[in-house]
């Protein structure tokens, strides 16, 4: 996380220091870019549910085999928690599944446990498990087929998604390509051609064009940006 503020605040200090020749103007833009990231809870909250989700569907893979065993639903659970905890440590995962596991020994029922897993970890695919589970729980249908079936229908869905992240992570690079390409030019101008572009940082309505370019460039780098986002 700190790597990725310090890069933050290096885009915004060298974007400004090229539109505006300011140390003190570049200085208050990468504070600005940083503090953007670090208030940004859209973006953590999305790193978060990736992360989760990856972890998450790293417990289904424990969990499938283990269905295919005999015996009650939250004995099963219990050992496919023990196996990811044996595979992965104390991830961040392991912490909701061990209040699970404690749930099921105190006895409460498995649509309540499940509910209060899916509410803790907070991702889509969680709250479809325990929706799933809940119903079957409650229509009396067999808990451990219904569960076997729904771990492979949500395993096939989050690798779909792993496979269409792939699939975009190129045109996110591209976008950030393109969105660099003008900064990239006029620095390059700066050192080669300096005295061309003088007027622009020397002259008040210089400075406006430079504004205005800097206006341009953040609206490329958003328009690229929501271009480059897919919802799933």
């Amino acid at each position: 996380m700190l790597r990725k503020h310090l890069i933050r605040g290096a885009v915004g200090f060298s974007s400004l220091y090229v539109l505006y020749k300011s140390i003190p103007v570049s200085m208050a833009g990468a504070v600005v870019f940083v503090l953007f990231g670090i208030l940004d809870k859209k973006e953590h909250k999305k790193a978060r549910d990736a992360d989760l989700t990856d972890r998450f569907l790293d417990f289904l893979i424990c969990l499938e085999p283990v269905l295919n065993s005999s015996g009650a639903f939250p004995g099963l659970f219990a050992e496919a928690a023990a196996d990811y905890r044996g595979i992965h440590g104390g991830d961040s995962m392991c912490k909701y599944l061990e209040d699970a596991v404690k749930g099921f020994r105190m006895n409460n029922a498995t649509s309540d446990v499940l509910y209060e897993m899916a509410c803790g970890i907070d991702i889509e695919d969680a709250h479809m498990f325990a929706a799933s589970i809940s119903a079957c729980e409650r229509n009396g249908g067999n808990l451990v087929e219904i569960t076997r079936r729904t771990t492979g229908i949500l395993s096939g869905k989050i690798h779909i998604k792993r496979n269409i992240e792939v699939m975009i992570s190129g045109r996110r690079f591209e976008q950030k390509v393109i969105t660099a390409m003008p900064i990239a030019l006029v620095m390059v101008f700066s050192v080669t051609a300096g005295s061309y572009l003088a007027p622009l940082y020397s002259s008040f309505a210089g400075r406006l064009a430079m504004s205005a370019a800097g206006l341009m460039f953040l609206a490329q780098w958003y328009f690229c940006k929501r271009i480059a986002e897919i919802g799933i």
